[in-house]
């Protein structure tokens, strides 16, 4: 047998801090002051054993309120709690049949069956509820009174590490529920639901496979927070009078991710104007020498109100197919690769002209693409061109691409982050609580955010040893095709 604390050890809040549970209540039952008062109910019950329902009568005897509408805050403050709750997913999954579960809290044993249920725990366990049992020791005291050999894992080094062990019971402590710095910083720079979202999908990670659960990690921390912040910003600029975009075209393979992000913001944000985004099959060959057809798509796809959403570029090829195809859309890169870099050869074979274009963040500023195209990294081909059918349907031609099995298999888990990253876009309260604040924030505090969060991926090496040789050979083959390269 093990046993286990609950809170930030086997589930977590979205909203950290139990206090914010509280903040919601209040403004949920359009009560102020609530949480002031439910606050202060419960420390005067501190040194007792007490449960939910003892502080709620605190608080009727204190005048706060009387006994209906404090059934009516205690079924707003469980209904809240449950909406709350996520999984850390790496020490539920520890659990066994037979386990037992310990946890100073007020709420009632049956609820926390509820919470543990709605953050995916399938185990018959036991459940150890007291208001004060652990912090005092009188918990640890009687489960060494039984003689049951166990070991126990929580996250409070006193109540979870000095008590169990004064005891003689093994005990682990580990604090993961608190936020990283990465999701410190955000919350520090004004992205709440950002920094929310970001801890969510950590907690959330479990792959047993070291390898694979860094790269989520890596997902978690830098990329999905990286796309969200560009995301906000360019639902802005497109509803911007300049620009007042009726379709964002984003660029396959790179913004693959982007893509599902940018959409679930929208719904979720209602963002005003949000304009149609749709796919684009393209790529350097295909710009730059793709077939009467593959212009004809283009023609077809793009406008003088469209943006052209890429990840990474020099907007050399994107020049080359504007005027090829005599359409001239509107230039979007979240990260322009600027003259004096490794593409300058690639420059000087297609002409160094750009199109206009609006961009977050540039290699002139010491940040390379690298690492952030290996995080966007996605199991399709590249396109080479399009076939058109007369059917007003046009299918692209792609090549294989070059990842063997389990490259393929990393890939995978990685875009099933970003899929959980959109549920957790949508979710009502990160949407409309969190991320709504995210959305007032300006230019300045876009680009605080994005460099040290590019910095991080520029300082990853592991993306290069799981992807980079596969990448390489890609892009010397592209390059040789195009005649600027061996």
């Amino acid at each position: 047998m093990r046993s286990f604390d609950i809170f930030d050890t086997l589930i977590a809040r979205k909203c950290i801090w139990p206090q914010a549970i509280f903040s919601l209540v209040e403004q949920r039952i359009g009560s102020p002051g609530f949480a002031t008062l439910r606050i202060r109910a419960e420390a005067e019950l501190q040194g007792t054993e007490h449960t939910l329902d003892d502080i709620y009568r605190r608080m009727i005897s204190n005048g706060g309120m009387d006994v209906e509408f404090a059934e009516r805050a205690r079924t707003m403050e469980l209904a809240t709690e449950l909406e709350n709750v996520i999984p850390i997913a790496a020490q539920l999954q520890r659990v066994r049949d037979g386990d037992l579960l310990i946890s100073d809290t007020p709420l009632p044993a049956e609820f926390l069956v509820q919470l543990l249920e709605r953050a995916g725990l399938r185990r018959t366990v036991s459940i150890w509820r007291s208001a004060l049992g652990k912090s005092g020791g009188e918990t640890w005291r009687t489960l060494a009174a039984t003689g049951l050999q166990f070991t126990h894992l929580g996250d409070n080094p006193h109540s979870d590490g000095i008590m169990p062990r004064q005891q003689g019971i093994p005990a682990e402590v580990a604090a993961v529920a608190l936020p990283t710095e990465v999701e410190q910083f955000l919350l520090q720079q004004g992205w709440t639901g950002t920094a929310l979202i970001a801890r969510a999908l950590r907690l959330g990670i479990a792959e047993r496979d070291e390898t694979a659960a860094t790269l989520c990690l890596l997902q978690a921390s830098i990329n999905v927070p990286i796309l969200l912040i560009a995301s906000i910003h360019l639902l802005q600029l497109a509803a911007s009078t300049e620009f007042a975009a009726d379709k964002m075209l984003f660029s396959s393979r790179d913004c693959h991710a982007w893509l599902r992000l940018f959409r679930c913001l929208g719904r979720a944000t209602n963002a005003p104007r949000s304009p149609d985004s749709e796919y684009f099959f393209t790529s350097r060959i295909a710009r730059l020498s793709g077939s009467p057809d593959y212009l004809r798509y283009f023609r077809k796809t793009a406008g003088p109100r469209s943006i052209v959403v890429d990840l990474c570029g020099t907007g050399v090829s994107l020049a080359a197919l504007y005027s090829r195809a005599g359409v001239v859309p509107h230039t979007f890169l979240l990260h322009r690769i600027d003259a004096g870099s490794s593409h300058d050869a690639y420059r000087q074979r297609f002409g160094g002209d750009s199109p206009e274009m609006r961009y977050l963040l540039a290699s002139s500023q010491g940040l390379g693409n690298v690492a952030m195209e290996l995080l966007n990294l996605v199991n399709h081909g590249m396109v080479t061109d399009m076939v058109d059918t007369g059917r007003e349907l046009f299918i692209p031609r792609s090549v294989e691409n070059s990842f063997g099995p389990e490259q393929v298999l990393l890939i995978d888990r990685m875009s099933d982050l970003v899929d959980r990253a959109c549920a957790l876009v949508e979710d009502p309260l990160l949407a409309q609580q969190l991320l709504a604040q995210d959305t007032r924030l300006g230019m300045a505090k876009v680009q605080q955010a994005l460099v040290p969060l590019w910095q991080l991926a520029d300082r990853s090496d592991l993306l290069t040893r799981c992807f980079g040789s596969a990448c390489l050979e890609e892009n010397r083959r592209i390059l040789a095709d195009l005649g600027c390269g061996s």
